[in-house]
Order: structure tokens, then C-alpha cells, then sequence
């Protein structure tokens, strides 16, 4: 691991645990175990930090996404709920303020992380839908484009704290009950049925 991995990988974890604003370069020098001085070889400045911080994120998203996906012991429902388990682990450790930092603070960065965020998803969950029908997991009367687009503008949702407060909701627990919530909506009796034994197994085999 280079020394830049090395201070990504640890700005990323103080940002998404604390926040953007609440991290100082102080506090990741201090992490790291180097001086300010030597952080400064590396990046210009803190914006610089948090976009090189989110653009390796991403990159490690993409990649993880791609092991599940290249998996063919995966059908469709088995790939999204997969990448369930990324995203919802992601959630838990994120901090709703780093998302608020981001849209206010540094708000190229987030233009560029969301551009990028919805490309992806919306590739992912085209030829997701697109599996899911020739396995007959989901309905053959599905109009693609528009519920991919559904599901990219429903995941913006998921993430706005105005509408989920994370004073009465986690995003990791919204997040989980969208995506039932899109997996049921298309799914076939096969689909539901496959989808109802891996997220209950034990009542499955107790029936």
C-alpha cells in the first residue's frame, strides 16, 4: 500500500465515522502517525484530501460490486442482496453528517461522486433487471429504463436526512427496506418466493 493509500484509507474512515467538517487535518495526521508537514507532500489541501478520499472509495465500491456480479454462482436476487451487505455495512458506519459536508462543503466533489454513483447504479441494475427476467425471478412486462431510473432517484431518497431523520431512522435500516421494497415490486411468484427463504431461512425450513 502506498503512502497516499495509506491517508485515504484512514481519511475515510475519520470522515465517514465523524464527518468531514469535524475532521481536521490535525486529527488524520495525528491517525496516521506523521507530521501535517508530511500529509501536505501528498495532498494540496483538505479539499484535495476529500476528493482523492472519495474517488478511491468509489473505485473500491466498483470493485467489490464487480467480484459479486462476476459471480456466476449468482443469480439476479442473490447480486443485489450481495451488494445489500456492502451498502448496509457502508450505512452503519457513515455518518449523516458526512453526506450534509459533502453537498454543502464541497460541492464539486459531490457533484462528481453522485454523477458517478448513479452511472454505476443505473448499469448495475439495468442488466440486473434484465438477468432477473430471463431467470424468471422478476415479471417480463417490466419497462427497464424507467424503474432503473426509480431505483437510482428512490436511492437519493434513502440518503436525505430530511425525509429520514436520523434522529428516528438508521440508513442502513431505510436502506434494507427499500430495496425489499423494489425486489418484491418486480418480482415473480418464483422471484418473492426466493427472495422471502434467504431473508427468512430459519422459518423456511421450520415450515
Amino acid at each position: 500500500m502506498s503512502e497516499l493509500e495509506r491517508i485515504t484509507e484512514v481519511a475515510s474512515e475519520l470522515f465517514f465515522q465523524y464527518g468531514i467538517r469535524s475532521v481536521s487535518m490535525d486529527d488524520i495526521a495525528r491517525q496516521l502517525g506523521i507530521s501535517k508537514k508530511t500529509l501536505y507532500q501528498h495532498v494540496e489541501n483538505k479539499a484535495d484530501l476529500v476528493e482523492k478520499t472519495m474517488m478511491v472509495h468509489n473505485h473500491r465500491t466498483v470493485n467489490q460490486f464487480k467480484e459479486i456480479i462476476n459471480d456466476d454462482h449468482n443469480n439476479a436476487i442473490d447480486e443485489l442482496v450481495e451488494i445489500a451487505k456492502i451498502n448496509k455495512a457502508l450505512l452503519k458506519k457513515t455518518n449523516p453528517s458526512t453526506i450534509y459536508d459533502l453537498k454543502k462543503y464541497h460541492k464539486q466533489c459531490w457533484e462528481v461522486v453522485q454523477a458517478f454513483h448513479d452511472e454505476l447504479i443505473t448499469d448495475i441494475i439495468s442488466k440486473n433487471i434484465a438477468r432477473g427476467i430471463e431467470q424468471g425471478l422478476y415479471r417480463d412486462d417490466i419497462n427497464i429504463q424507467i424503474i432503473t431510473k426509480f431505483y437510482v432517484a428512490q436511492m437519493d431518497l434513502v440518503i436525505d436526512t430530511q425525509v429520514f431523520s436520523p434522529t428516528e431512522f438508521q440508513m442502513a435500516d431505510v436502506y434494507i427496506e427499500f430495496l425489499k421494497y423494489h425486489i418484491f415490486g418486480i418480482a415473480t411468484a418464483k422471484g418473492a418466493k426466493y427472495l422471502h427463504e434467504k431473508i427468512h431461512p430459519k422459518s423456511t425450513n421450520n415450515a
